[in-house]
């Protein structure tokens, strides 16, 4: 059997990443509605890759994937391919098996694999690195795709931490607007996702 290659996962994200960045700059094309919605559209597919990105590398570590500065991983176990890769992390050392793993807060992603990999490997440490913009990013693509009163609150928290203040906008204009910021947030959300990727692979 082939080892898996973390290559493979980067190329993926890095795609995905392109197609949506691609689409986000022709955005000042077509009228500000229109703009909200493919800005949200926008974000789901960002965050639908980047879990697929999360749960594919850390199956693969598990795997024997090496990461791509040639480095070996810390694992507990070295699984035999993906699927048992994902069996062990649903079963390993617990009282009663998961029903299923979850790839968007930093406590999900490390519960997920701690039984698995190792504590003092990269990509755990780089879920805790990178804690923030997991929770956020994942906390913004809920109320976008959902608009439940939980989501809702929490994406109130995110505009009051991100512009220090609490203000009252729609999700497109938290996206796309470029007031009072850098850089518009969908633009932080794109780049940070970037380099998120490179530093699980030791890219």
């Amino acid at each position: 059997m082939r080892t898996p290659s973390l290559r493979v996962t980067l190329d993926n994200i890095s795609y995905e990443i392109g197609r949506v960045t691609k689409l986000k700059n022709a955005l000042s094309t077509v009228p500000v509605d229109i703009q909200y919605l493919a800005a949200e559209t926008i974000l789901i597919r960002l965050t639908s890759a980047l879990e697929d990105f999360i749960s594919d590398a850390c199956y693969k570590i598990a795997s024997g994937a090496n990461y791509l500065d040639g480095s070996h991983p810390h694992i507990s176990i070295q699984c035999r391919s993906k699927a048992h890769a994902r069996y062990e992390m649903l079963n390993r050392g617990r009282t009663k098996p998961k029903q299923w793993l979850k790839w968007t807060r930093t406590r999900y992603i490390r519960d997920s694999i701690s039984n698995v990999i190792e504590s003092k490997d990269n990509i755990y440490i780089q879920a805790g690195n990178y804690g923030d913009f997991i929770h956020e990013v994942f906390a913004v693509r809920n109320f976008a795709g959902h608009r439940s009163a939980t989501s809702r609150n929490e994406f109130k928290a995110v505009v009051s931490r991100v512009y220090g203040t609490p203000r009252k906008m729609r999700l497109g204009q938290f996206l796309l607007s470029p007031n009072f910021l850098p850089q518009s947030n969908l633009e932080r959300y794109l780049s940070t996702a970037r380099a998120m990727s490179d530093d699980i692979c030791k890219a």
